[in-house]
């Protein structure tokens, strides 16, 4: 009979493409099967708990890394994920793919301080629902389980686990070594998703350091941990420990509980060596109380340490039991335990008192079938199997000796037959090499044609063949029962899709999987201790986590008023298991949930009285979903939920109104203000008015009765006037329209502005050039003095800048620009103006702006004196003698000469080197002087021998020197 696996791979042969991108390890984009919601939460925390290392040679250190991962499932494509971590608040956020699972590591720290409060968690929160699994590997052995998400906490928890152990740190010696016990308790791990959360531990058996009530208060995202004591004091083989099982913890907010051995062989091991490679831990999170059932189904561990019962097998190297751990509430009792625990179908009974309930050690690998006549909670728990290779011996050294540590323990809940689920997906982790991985599956022989599987998104069939005793890939019946159950083998990796044809089905099953390891002494120097642990896991099936009793009944206030539908609902009955969640359906309706007790939809788990609402997102759009209330049992209550979208649209603007800038003294400003309905169905306007009845703001609406209904299309129109009275205000209101039965409002803002205008213009004097200068520039502001805005235009036909002498010019872009400016308050526009000189004697001009203001001064006179420079000398100094100009030494001069001037008072003073011919060759400086003596130098080495004029002009005067170049 072909393998399933080999089944598995020519289903993906048929379709190439797929199996291309799941060698390449990325996510296959699945055709996902809906998850049964029973099964999925959006909120999960998440936590490590503790693990026992030892000491070990140091020549040998472990080869195993420490790894913490989740595994995320969602049938939702792009369902956005975060994961907070709560220690160091940092966020990751993931797009997780639907049908493929998200497999994240995790950076940051187990929980491994008992007795003291913890952050060293995570959050993760899912936009749509998920289901997630944990893997943890380290140096010292691994586990897997499935966490509770907090929507299905509870708030009274038991714990089921076994007792904890010894480990031993290894001191070796060339020819020997010692070992010295270290602890390796049971321990219990509390979970808070809730601020002040007070918890109260009651244990039932001895524990490290604490008293016997432990009284505990959490925050969000902390986490608690206690452990067993362990006895160090003798490491005789089978002592057992200090039990734990039974601890009872009560809180009053709902939390997650997980329960472990930190590690343990799960039986007696008799002689070996440090044993160390044969104990593994056992973590598994604990349903509460209200969860419990009371069907249970054990299926053996079908790897290589199970006992075949074939000829010749060596039963010592095989797993000699399991345990089935079963446990009642604390004062419960079962009267009727009725187990099937052979292969004949015949039921034992027996009764079983208190916490402790009982245990099961099953040494023949046939399922088992438990039936209790009160709810319980069971664990399954497996043993190492270990292999003796025999001993070493080292020439004059001595002997040592070689064990196999087979398979090691894992822990497993075995899921009441009534949490059963009809959707599962699951994965085999890959992150430690040499792992084999098997999944274990049962469902009513009834329904065993109706259950389909999917690996990686492709169907794939699941086995066919029956048989009477144990073979893999082959359905065999449990006697006694109506069940059917197989085994097979995973691929690492893969994402599996365990699902019903209908919602009817239901089927249990785990995924585990076991590395074997070893432990070695070799009595040399280059060898000395070596030992690697074994690995084991296992986790059930996404089990369905929903309080096993009847639903609420509810006490309902539903009302509705402005769109909104506001419901107040109280569980009614003496003990009412309370809610789980509320949603909406569809979840892209248009709607939200507004919580007003509790403040958020987040603190819901275990309320018993709710007031929620339901609102639009966008209220000018339609919403229709379903508000579903889901209580603990699973059951939901569903409201419908209907609004019709209501808006107004105002014009000219749907934000503001803006008048302008006003002069005061003006008329009075009217703006139309249309309020008009753009939706298909009738929208009522009840009222329209100004927030501030003080403003200069005022409306003429006709005497306008309200309500009015405007029809689809249909517009309501309003005068909005304002008669500014005080210059320089900025005056602001608000136009009110309530519409939508008096419950929507919409404001429009009102603006306007009184302002003063003020231009202003300088003048411009070019000074005295000669009839031969060259072309001067010189800037013209056009300044904003006022506080209104200026804007520019040509008026009847005449531009926008104009003068009358075309001696002076300006661009005709620049006068383009100006059309276009705006200048606000202290802002100025500059003009370049050229004046050209084309004859003798003075030139002068008015230049005129035209703008929206006339105030202040909108001319600029510009002038400027054309003179025959090289002829006309005022002599070398002023009447009064405060200009002047001095003859320069030596002269003739070669190529430099100094010349030294005075100015009379501050003004523009020019300086210029002429040639006999009239021609300016050298301009030395045209710029503003202080009143006083100044100096220049003139490097004539650039022009030819000859005589020249220095030509001085300042304020009203002029004069010069001649001055002689000689080489």
């Amino acid at each position: 009979m072909e393998s399933f696996l080999a089944s598995a791979k020519r289903a993906l042969l048929r379709c190439a493409a797929m199996l291309l991108l799941a060698i390449a390890g990325l996510a296959t984009q699945l055709s996902a099967q809906s998850l049964d919601r029973l099964t999925t939460g959006r909120t999960y925390i998440i936590a490590f708990p503790d693990t026992s290392g030892n000491l070990y040679d140091i020549r040998h250190p472990p080869s195993i890394p420490s790894i913490k991962q989740v595994m995320i499932y969602s049938a939702t494509e792009s369902n956005r994920v975060a994961i907070t971590n709560n220690a160091t608040k940092q966020v990751q956020l993931y797009s997780v793919a639907a049908g493929a699972f998200q497999i994240t590591t995790l950076s940051g720290d187990v929980v491994d301080m008992s007795g003291s409060v913890s952050s060293n968690t995570w959050k993760i929160e899912a936009a749509d629902p998920i289901i997630v699994y944990c893997y943890a590997a380290t140096p010292f052995g691994a586990e897997a389980w499935a966490p509770l998400p907090i929507e299905t906490w509870g708030v009274q928890y038991s714990v089921n686990t076994m007792p904890g152990d010894i480990v031993n740190d290894i001191n070796p010696t060339i020819t020997s070594y010692t070992h010295a016990p270290r602890v390796a308790p049971a321990e219990l791990l509390i979970l808070s998703a809730f601020d002040n959360t007070r918890i109260t531990i009651y244990p039932k058996g001895k524990i490290s350091g604490t008293p016997n009530i432990v009284d505990v208060a959490l925050q969000a995202g902390q986490a608690y941990q206690i452990q067993s004591f362990v006895d160090t004091t003798t490491d005789d083989l089978g002592v057992q420990q200090p039990d734990i099982t039974g601890t009872v913890v009560i809180s009053n907010n709902p939390i997650g509980v997980i329960a472990a051995t930190t590690r343990t062989a799960n039986r007696d091991l008799g002689s070996s060596l440090g044993q160390n490679s044969m104990k593994n831990p056992l973590i598994e999170a604990m349903p509460p109380q209200d969860q419990w059932g009371r069907s249970f189904l054990y299926l053996p561990t079908a790897d290589i340490g199970m006992p075949t019962g074939e000829p010749g097998e060596k039963i010592e190297e095989r797993r000699p039991h399991e345990i089935v751990r079963l446990i009642t509430g604390d004062s419960a009792t079962v009267t009727v335990l009725a187990s099937m625990t052979n292969q004949t179908g015949k039921f034992d009974t027996s009764t079983v008192s208190g916490w402790k309930g009982t245990s099961f050690t099953l040494g023949i690998p046939n399922p088992a079938y438990f039936l209790a006549d009160t709810s319980a909670m069971v664990m399954m728990s497996s043993s190492a199997a270990v292999r003796f290779n025999g001993t070493i011996l080292v020439q004059e050294s001595g002997i040592g000796a070689r064990y196999t540590a087979v398979t090691v323990p894992y822990m497993v809940e075995l899921i009441p037959r009534e949490q059963w689920p009809n959707v599962a997906p699951f994965v085999a982790p890959s992150s430690i090499g040499g792992m084999a991985h098997y999944v274990n599956i049962a469902v009513a022989a009834a329904d065993r044609s109706k259950l389909r599987m999917k690996m990686n998104g492709i169907p794939v069939g699941l086995p066919t063949a029956t048989s009477v005793s144990f073979k893999r890939n082959a359905w065999m019946s449990i006697p006694g029962t109506d069940l059917e159950w197989t085994s097979m083998e995973l691929s690492p990796t893969a994402t599996y899709l365990l699902y019903g044809a209908d919602t009817a089905v239901r089927f249990y099953g785990y995924v585990y999987g076991q590395r074997s390891g070893f432990e070695e002494f070799i009595p040399t120097n280059d060898k000395g201790y070596t030992e690697e642990v074994g690995l084991a896991y296992g986790y059930p099936l996404a089990p369905r986590r929903r309080a096993l009793a009847p639903p609420d009944s509810l006490e309902i206030e539903q009302s509705n008023q402005c769109g909104n539908m506001r419901l107040k609902v109280r569980s009614k009955g003496e003990s009412p298991v309370g809610f789980a969640e509320a949603y909406l359906e569809p979840p892209t309706a248009n709607a939200r949930i507004v919580a007003r007790n509790p403040a958020d939809v987040h603190l819901i788990p275990n309320k018993t009285q709710l007031d929620l609402e339901v609102a639009p997102i966008d209220p000018i759009r339609n919403a229709e979903a379903t508000l579903v209330l889901v209580d603990r049992t699973g059951h939901q209550h569903r409201f419908p939920y209907n609004y019709v979208g209501m808006n107004v649209k105002i014009t000219p603007s749907d934000s503001a109104v803006d008048f302008g800038e006003l002069v005061v003294g003006g008329q009075p400003h009217d703006t139309t203000i249309s309020i008009c309905n753009p939706t298909d169905h009738p929208v009522a306007v009840y009222s329209v008015r100004l927030s501030n009845p003080n403003s200069q703001f005022t409306l003429d609406m006709l005497s306008t009765q309200f309500p009015v209904e405007l029809p689809a299309g249909g517009c309501l129109s309003v005068t909005a006037r304002i008669t500014p009275a005080t210059k320089n205000r900025t005056h602001t209101d608000s136009l009110m329209i309530t519409f939508s039965s008096g419950c929507r409002t919409k404001a429009i803002a009102l603006h306007a502005k009184t302002v003063t205008y003020c231009v202003y213009l300088g003048d411009l004097d070019f000074g005295v050039l000669g009839l031969t200068s060259p072309p001067r520039t010189m800037e013209l502001s056009i300044c904003n003095e006022g506080t209104g805005t200026l804007t520019f235009a040509d008026s009847n036909g005449v531009d926008v800048l104009n003068w009358s002498d075309q001696s002076f010019s300006v661009p005709p872009t620049v006068v383009a620009q100006l059309r276009l400016a705006k200048l606000k308050q202290g802002e100025c526009f500059k003009v370049p103006v050229t004046f050209t000189p084309k004859e003798l004697g003075p030139a002068s001009t008015t230049a005129r702006v035209f703008a929206n203001a006339r105030s202040c001064r909108d001319t600029s006179k510009w002038t400027a004196t054309v003179k025959d420079l090289a002829t006309t000398v005022n002599g070398n100094k002023s009447a009064d003698g405060k200009w002047w100009i001095m003859q320069n030494r030596p002269n003739p001069f070669g190529n430099r000469t100094r010349l030294e001037f005075s100015v009379g008072e501050r003004g523009n003073t020019r300086v210029v080197i002429y040639n006999e011919a009239g021609m300016e060759v050298a301009e030395l400086i045209d710029s503003v002087l202080e009143a006083g003596v100044h100096h220049l130098e003139w490097d004539a080495s650039a022009v030819p021998v000859g005589r020249y004029y220095c030509r001085m002009i300042s304020a009203e005067w002029s004069g010069g020197i001649s001055l002689t170049v000689s080489r």
